[in-house]
């Protein structure tokens, strides 16, 4: 079992790439003394083919214990997700599987122009000032600031995410995922961005994916922050 594909790199700035970090994959083989539990054997072929998660495998492992003799609780993440020794139901979002919008690949898109100031510089914003609010408290023992303030570089695409879901083509909420270059040190970032039927945008800050490498550049920072983080030494040096 994998938890994610290609996290960063050329291919992982694709279309193909996006989707492929987003789909981790699990092989499962039953052994061959169980494979007279045809039922079984033909919901896992069958499945092969439907949205699931890492919530139906949780399902999937409590299913084996139980068989078992054992007791496990239910994932409170998904109350809607079953073991994959039954069929999955063909007509499944997301939100039934317990995936998020960030790794959601069950949608279709609407190329925004990059040179729409209202939505390309809001979610921008947005989003770099976020970044800002949380770098900024990183300091050493000087009282001076480790990480760099970033600046947009380049917007390098905005797409609108269409929910296949509803049918009222009337909303006002709509979301938008953005990849955007920062600078200095050429963080590529994905995020997603929320507006209203009153113009407001906002931001999920746990919705942000680093797609380049930055091992390199955030030395001087050791959190989970470090993919916002380029080391003011670093300029320093050059």
């Amino acid at each position: 079992m994998s938890d994610h594909g290609v996290r960063w790199g050329a291919f992982r700035e694709t279309f193909v790439g996006g989707h492929e970090d987003r789909l981790p994959f699990i092989y499962l083989r039953i052994p061959k003394q169980h494979e007279e539990y045809d039922k079984i054997t033909r919901a896992l072929k069958i499945n092969e083919n439907r949205l699931t998660s890492h919530y139906d495998l949780h399902e999937t492992l409590r299913d084996v214990l139980i068989r078992s003799g054992g007791k496990m609780n239910s994932s409170s993440g998904c109350p809607g997700c079953q073991s994959l020794f039954e069929i999955v139901p063909m007509e499944r979002s997301c939100e039934d599987a317990g995936i998020s919008s960030q790794w959601c690949t069950c949608t279709t898109t609407k190329m925004i122009d990059q040179d729409d100031k209202i939505i390309g510089e809001s979610g921008s914003k947005i989003f770099l000032d976020y970044v800002e609010s949380v770098i900024k408290e990183f300091k050493n023992e000087n009282n001076e600031r480790l990480c760099s303030q970033l600046q947009l570089k380049k917007i390098h695409q905005i797409d609108e995410i269409i929910d296949m879901n509803n049918n009222n083509t009337k909303i006002m909420n709509k979301k938008y995922s953005y990849r955007i270059e920062v600078t200095p040190g050429g963080g590529m970032f994905e995020f997603l961005i929320y507006s209203n039927a009153n113009g407001n945008f906002t931001m999920h800050a746990n919705e942000i994916i680093r797609i380049n490498s930055y091992a390199k550049d955030s030395k001087c920072l050791e959190n989970n922050f470090r993919k916002f983080c380029f080391c003011l030494i670093n300029i320093t040096k050059n």
